[in-house]
């Protein structure tokens, strides 16, 4: 979460008021998602969304429960939640 809330920006990829990171890459690279505590933000949960269409790619789409924070992830990456 630390690396979206540093290097994300709010509205990039689509207009909803969150702040958006994406994670580009190909079949067999693997991503690792954890839930790390930040200060002034409560403990929450990383939730799948629906799946997001972006320049032709799709994306599977990660939003934390209480950060207002979205991750973007290209489908056919591996992703594991921590």
């Amino acid at each position: 979460m630390i690396d979206v809330l540093n290097l994300g920006e709010t509205d990039l990829f689509r207009i909803d008021g969150k702040q958006q990171l994406m994670v580009n890459g190909n079949a067999g690279d693997s991503v690792k998602l954890s839930n790390t505590r930040v200060a002034g933000i409560a403990d929450g949960e990383w939730e799948q969304q629906v799946e997001a269409k972006i320049g032709g790619v799709t994306y599977d789409v990660y939003e934390h429960s209480t950060a207002h924070v979205e991750l973007m992830v290209q489908s056919g990456i591996q992703l594991t939640m921590h």
